[in-house]
C-alpha cells in the first residue's frame, strides 16, 4: 500500500510507502520537506491485487547528524616523499647542533674502546666527520657552531690518542 501527501509549498501529490510513515520525505519538485502521517491498523480486504506504475521511492529528508556530515568538509594530510621528508632534517637550525652532538657521543665512545685501534679510529673519525659536516651545516644555516666545534675537538683528541695507542 502507499500514502497519499501532499506538498505544503508546492501542492504536488505524491504517494509515498507505508514505511515512509511518521517521518518527513523529500518532494522531487520542490525539495521542501513533507511530513508523512502514521498509518492506522486496518484490516486489508482481500482482493486481487492491480499493478501499479513503479513510481521513484522519495528520498527521506537527512537528519541534522547527516547535514552536518554533508557540510563539515573532510582535511587529508598529504604524505610527504622522501626527498621532502629528508629536507625536514637537513634544513632546520637544529642540524648542526644534533651532528655536534653525536660527534661528541662517539668520541667519548672511542676513548673506552682504545685497546681495540680499528674500532676507536672508526669512532672517533666519524664523530670527525660528522663534527666537519656540522659546521659545514652552520655556516649555511647561521646557527651555533659550539656543538660541532667541541664534538670536532673531542673526536680529534680521541683519534689522535687511537692512533698513538695503536702504534707499535
Amino acid at each position: 500500500m502507499s500514502i497519499a501527501v501532499v506538498c505544503p509549498s508546492c501542492r504536488k501529490k505524491l504517494k509515498v510507502p507505508d514505511k515512509a510513515a511518521g517521518r518527513k520525505v523529500l518532494c522531487p519538485k520542490c525539495q521542501g520537506g513533507i511530513p508523512v502521517p502514521e498509518l492506522e491498523p486496518q484490516e486489508e480486504p482481500k482482493m486481487e491485487r492491480q499493478e501499479e506504475e513503479p513510481v521513484a521511492p522519495p528520498r527521506t529528508a537527512p537528519t541534522p547528524k547527516q547535514e552536518a556530515e554533508a557540510e563539515e568538509p573532510t582535511f587529508t594530510t598529504p604524505t610527504p616523499t622522501l626527498r621532502e621528508w629528508l629536507s625536514g632534517f637537513t634544513e632546520g637550525a637544529t642540524l648542526p647542533k644534533g651532528l655536534g652532538i653525536t660527534s661528541l657521543v662517539l668520541a667519548l665512545l672511542s676513548v673506552p674502546v682504545l685497546c681495540i685501534p680499528f674500532v676507536s679510529i672508526g669512532l672517533s673519525g666519524l664523530g670527525l666527520i660528522l663534527g666537519l659536516w656540522g659546521l659545514v651545516a652552520q655556516r649555511r644555516k647561521g646557527a651555533e657552531k659550539f656543538y660541532p666545534l667541541v664534538g670536532m675537538g673531542a673526536s680529534g683528541v680521541a683519534l689522535a690518542l687511537a692512533l698513538f695507542t695503536s702504534l707499535p
